[in-house]
């Protein structure tokens, strides 16, 4: 879906996630992200999952999310 906007059309998950704006891909991926944020002491963050309209698939984003990131920064 953000693929789709033309400021990140064409951007590796690695680029878009080096914007700062947004997280994504696999939890490593999201762990790298994360990891800039926890080491300037950054302690909470807000979590969303898309496709927001697709209950499914944001309840495993949720599951993954709690299982491979949290325990990495807890």
């Amino acid at each position: 879906m953000l693929r789709r906007k033309p400021d990140y059309s064409g951007l590796s998950v690695e680029e878009i996630n080096n914007r700062g704006v947004i997280m994504m891909g696999t939890p490593d991926q999201v762990c790298r992200a994360l990891a800039p944020y926890v080491e300037a002491g950054v302690e909470e963050i807000t979590v969303s999952f898309v496709p927001m309209d697709d209950l499914e698939m944001i309840r495993r984003g949720i599951d993954l999310y709690a299982e491979k990131v949290m325990p990495r920064f807890s």
